[in-house]
């Protein structure tokens, strides 16, 4: 039970007695008045029940959590894209760095060192005629091997091995735009692969570089950085 002490102004708890200092009239009538009322506030103030808790704020979070959750996934996946990208482009592999980088530049355009690295490797390869290039990269070698062969000699045994894989319906137009090129030596050994990967292995043991138009595929000399 509470009871006011009106000398002091303050609500005492009262566990069957009053405080020493209570005078004799501290319940009269005037006084319980203050009492109920001060007993009043303290037990609106004190009893009350707890507010609910605002729900509002944590389904936001969750939702954003959720929302946001895929968006970091998904800005890793594509900065390791890039990352294998800028790698195969830094050890000399365009064709394969171009693919990656290429992936990369259609999620995000606006990927300035993407664009940067896509435009070497254009200048370094020229411009890609994908038609060409898509056909003949669904063409698999099953085996093709050769040790220290001039690049001519080796250029007539894609022929030769693409007639074959293909049941002699196609025999690819590989150009050397300069003679000297053709004297170059390379060695191959490779199975199972597509006649692209072929002709990057000998653009690349060579040091001469790949393109293709619309009709063929054409080694250049590279040029110099």
């Amino acid at each position: 039970m509470e009871r006011y002490d009106q000398h002091s102004g303050e609500v005492f708890k009262m566990f069957g007695f009053f405080p020493h200092s209570c005078p004799g009239d501290c319940l009269s009538a005037p006084n319980r008045k203050t009492l109920d009322v001060k007993f009043h506030f303290w037990a609106q103030s004190n009893l009350s029940p707890a507010p609910a808790m605002n729900i509002k704020p944590l389904l936001l979070l969750a939702a954003l959590a959720a929302f946001i959750s895929p968006l970091q996934g998904h800005a890793q996946n594509l900065q390791a894209l890039y990352e294998e990208g800028r790698a195969l482009y830094n050890a000399g592999h365009m064709e394969q760095a171009r693919e990656k980088l290429r992936v990369v530049a259609a999620r995000n355009p606006d990927h300035v060192p993407t664009r940067a690295m896509l435009a070497q490797i254009q200048q370094i390869l020229g411009v890609d005629n994908t038609t060409l290039k898509n056909s003949y990269d669904k063409i698999i070698i099953e085996k093709i091997e050769f040790d220290n062969v001039a690049l001519n000699e080796a250029i007539e045994a894609v022929r030769f091995y693409t007639r074959k894989a293909t049941d002699q319906k196609i025999t690819p137009n590989i150009i050397l735009k300069s003679g000297d090129l053709g004297n170059r030596p390379v060695s191959i050994n490779l199975s199972n692969v597509p006649l692209t990967e072929v002709l990057n292995y000998l653009a690349q043991l060579s040091g001469t570089k790949l393109t293709y138009d619309k009709n063929a595929a054409m080694f250049s000399e590279k040029p110099v950085p």
